[in-house]
Order: structure tokens, then C-alpha cells, then sequence
């Protein structure tokens, strides 16, 4: 099983152990673009894809694991564009 499959299954199931590697990886195979621009941009990380809404994310530190709320937020944005319908 491909490793960004992995990382979906995790989100569809509201993994508590899924890491912002993990998310990059995903969303870079739904088409995104990491953009961290801006020098006071710092940990605050925006995802783009023309024809989708930006998604925002603030990377985590000191801990590794993305917090509960954002990966149910991240949960409702790819069901809502409509990824996991395909």
C-alpha cells in the first residue's frame, strides 16, 4: 500500500498519531503546494491548489502529533473537496 493511502486511512479514522509528515505527504498527492512564504510566516503553513481552497495549518512543536481538532478539521476539508468520493 502506498504511503499517502496509509496516511488517508489514518485520517478517515481520526488517527491520534498522524504526524504533519505524514499530511504533507497526502496532501502533495492530492496536488497541493506547501507554501511557507513570508519571513514571519514562522510555523503557520499554507497549502495551495488553484481551483480549491487554501488549507492552513500551524506545523506542531514541540510535539510531533498533529492536536485532535486539527485533524478533524482536515478530515471535514478533504471530504468536503470531495477527494474520498473518487
Amino acid at each position: 500500500m502506498a504511503r499517502w493511502k496509509r496516511v488517508e486511512e489514518k485520517l478517515i479514522n481520526f488517527s491520534k498519531d498522524i504526524t504533519f509528515a505524514e499530511i504533507v505527504t497526502l496532501l502533495e498527492h492530492y496536488g497541493y503546494v506547501l507554501d511557507n512564504s513570508g519571513k514571519t510566516s514562522g510555523s503557520r503553513i499554507r497549502f495551495i491548489k488553484d481551483s480549491h481552497c487554501d488549507i492552513l495549518l500551524h506545523k506542531p512543536h514541540p510535539q510531533k502529533y498533529l492536536k485532535a481538532y486539527v485533524v478533524k478539521h482536515l478530515h471535514e476539508l478533504i471530504e468536503q473537496e470531495g477527494y474520498w468520493d473518487e
